[in-house]
């Protein structure tokens, strides 16, 4: 009889094994289970108000801070303000701080994390470009503590800085509307200038060897600044009342001066033409004779394409004044992109010469300085040597006496 049973209980184990209940049931089972057990639970309202409270609080946090939130950044700059005691004084510090300064990871990081939390393009740019003006004031800043140490470092974070700005341009052109791309391409532009006017000031201060630096962050800017007003000729081109001509020759006109101004280039007048360009007959025997319409065009300074080698010149324009060439809106904007290539290459090549001119001066001065060998001997030939006795008097080394002088036995015996 047991064996029987055994038997019958082993094959109803596995007969439970093969079967398998409808998932539907099993769903609404478990639902219905829960359900009687949530009912024979307490419910403490103190609980379910700051459940709630928490819920609505939660909604009103942006759904990029969350994002951002999980980012590494995110930890470092807590990490940062943790150590640094978590108050506002810290913060304040690290707004004040420069390169070199304890608080100035936490100053960059807190930058870096504003532009994280911003989505719209335009706005994005908004903020790089107020951050790179920070990095030329500070550089400024640098160089006032005297602490030229830190300028190679600061100069790389501003040309850094500026490749951003003019990539970031380049989206916001794409993908924002006409209005917003000529504000920020008009921005571009004008900051861009203003970093190069103030580098050149910042220059002043600084010896040959940190100048080349500092140069090219302004060869850098000088490209940020053509980029935006190719932009800016490109929206003219597509809708002349969002960007008008004059906004198109105000721009050329202010680089060109601009860069006229930190570097040797050479000015030269052109008439632009901005809409349409009437050519006549004489074009087949002068290609470069063209009759302008004068509703359509207008002479600003450019910078010739050719500026002159010998930089300790004055430079003046050479060409004459009644043969003012004509130039496309395109034409211009590329002409003022080779010609601000070629100056700045000029000026780099001028801050190698000084360079290499201040370091040969030093080394001159450094070996007149030290004394040579041949001076030292003559020196020590012409000094008299001396004995000093007991009795302090100094007596002069007498010559030996020659053989002849040297007396002999049978002298001595007379």
């Amino acid at each position: 009889m047991s064996q029987d049973l055994l038997r019958r209980l082993r094959s109803l184990r596995s007969a439970e094994r093969e079967l398998s209940p409808d998932p539907d049931w099993v769903a609404k089972t478990r639902e219905f289970l829960v359900l009687k057990i949530k009912q024979t639970e307490p419910i403490h309202e103190s609980k379910t108000v700051h459940l709630q409270t928490w819920k609505a609080l939660w909604q009103l946090i942006p759904s990029q801070f969350i994002q951002w939130a999980r980012l590494p950044i995110f930890a470092s700059v807590v990490a940062i303000i943790g150590l640094a005691g978590g108050s506002l004084l810290s913060v304040s510090a690290a707004e004040r701080s420069i390169p070199g300064d304890f608080f100035y990871g936490l100053k960059l990081a807190t930058e870096q994390a504003r532009l994280a939390l911003t989505s719209a393009k335009d706005e994005k740019l908004k903020l790089k470009t107020e951050f790179t003006g920070r990095r030329v004031e500070e550089l400024k800043q640098v160089v006032d503590a005297k602490q030229n140490n830190h300028v190679v470092e600061v100069a790389e974070i501003i040309k850094r800085d500026l490749d951003t700005m003019k990539n970031q341009l380049i989206e916001v052109s794409k993908e924002e509307s006409a209005t917003k791309t000529a504000d920020a391409a008009r921005l571009v532009d004008k900051k861009s200038g203003e970093f190069m006017s103030a580098l050149q000031q910042t220059k002043q201060q600084l010896p040959p060897e940190t100048i080349e630096k500092v140069t090219e962050v302004q060869s850098v800017a000088a490209d940020t600044s053509v980029k935006a007003i190719a932009v800016l000729a490109e929206k003219h081109q597509q809708d002349n009342v969002v960007v008008s001509a004059s906004d198109i020759t105000d721009a050329l006109e202010s680089h060109a001066k601009i860069v006229s101004e930190v570097t040797s280039a050479q000015p030269v007048t052109v008439s632009l033409v901005v809409e349409k360009v009437a050519s006549t007959t004489t074009e087949l025997i002068n290609p470069t004779v063209q009759t302008v319409d004068a509703s359509s065009s207008s002479q600003i300074t450019l910078i010739a394409p050719m500026p002159v080698v010998d930089t300790s010149v004055p430079t003046t324009s050479v060409m004459n004044p009644t043969q003012i060439p004509v130039v496309s809106l395109p034409d211009a904007v590329n002409q003022l992109r080779t010609a601000t290539t070629q100056a700045f290459d000029l000026q780099k090549s001028k801050d190698k010469q000084d360079t290499a001119a201040a370091n040969e001066s030093a080394t001159q001065t450094e070996k007149q300085a030290i004394p040579t060998e041949n001076s030292t001997q003559s020196e020590t030939n012409t000094t008299t040597e001396k004995i000093i006795p007991e009795n302090g008097k100094s007596t002069p080394i007498e010559a030996p006496p020659t053989p002849t002088q040297t007396p002999t036995q049978n002298n001595v015996i007379k």
